[in-house]
């Protein structure tokens, strides 16, 4: 797998696993998403679906032009769907899941739970593939034991770690956006991060990436730092990577 980029700037995941390339997420233009993969040598016409987790444009904003250019599926909820105007024709292909539900893409099993964000029907995902199990959770003001139970001892495990609350509190942000934040269908802290990564991380866990953190309200060393705390002796065990907003992805082997 590799981050293409994770931030408020633009979302996007490559999961590459039994023959099957999906992209997860779609937060960046086409021409950026086409570029970032080109750097890891990865041609988009070769792409089976982009799944999309929910409609916020940090998450789809470049989903309906790269699909049609590069002919794969839109995998998605149908509220997400129609939020984003997308329906088949044009050279566009939709894959309608419920959430909650499971379907096939390629080899793999993909399992969607809703989780509490401030979208239509924003899902957390586990994506069961014959070299192990992923788990993807961003954009959720905190974590029912439906998404712990989700991504409970996936191979590697994508979650946000999103923002520290003294850089929130005492940062620039008005005050009805810190509360958008930090509310229950805003985006998780680190030490709320921290502890859902204490539920789900197993050791069958291998690979930890800390994503969707905030340039203004947060660094690298303290999300990490809180991650460490919360994996105790696990920490030796799995390899953490902090996902970055800029270019330069580079592959992590699950």
């Amino acid at each position: 797998m590799a981050i293409l980029g994770s931030g408020s700037g633009g979302n996007a995941v490559f999961l590459e696993a039994a023959g099957t390339r999906v992209l997860v997420d779609a937060g960046f233009s086409c021409r950026e998403l086409e570029a970032r993969l080109a750097a890891l040598g990865v041609d988009p016409a070769e792409l089976d679906a982009v799944l999309l987790s929910h409609e916020h444009s940090d998450h789809a904003r470049g989903v309906e032009r790269f699909a049609r250019r590069f002919g794969c599926a839109v995998a998605a909820t149908p509220s997400t769907l129609d939020c984003l105007g997308l329906r088949p024709g044009g050279g566009l292909r939709v894959r309608p899941f419920e959430n909650g539900g499971s379907f096939r893409l390629g080899k793999w099993r993909v399992v969607g739970v809703p989780v509490p964000h401030d979208a239509a029907d924003p899902a957390a995902f586990r994506m069961e593939t014959p070299e192990g199990s992923v788990g993807y959770a961003l954009d959720l003001g905190h974590a029912p034991q439906a998404v712990c139970r989700l991504l409970a001892g996936c191979r590697a495990i994508i979650v946000e770690s999103n923002h520290d609350l003294t850089m929130l509190e005492e940062g620039p942000y008005p005050r009805e956006l810190k509360q958008r934040l930090r509310g229950p269908r805003g985006h998780l802290s680190n030490g709320e991060a921290a502890a859902f990564i204490s539920e789900v991380a197993t050791r069958e866990t291998r690979s930890l990436v800390l994503a969707h953190l905030s340039r203004t309200n947060n660094r690298a060393d303290l999300a990490m730092l809180e991650a460490h705390r919360a994996l105790g002796r696990l920490s030796s065990e799995i390899r953490m990577t902090v996902a970055e907003q800029g270019p330069g992805a580079h592959w992590i082997e699950a």
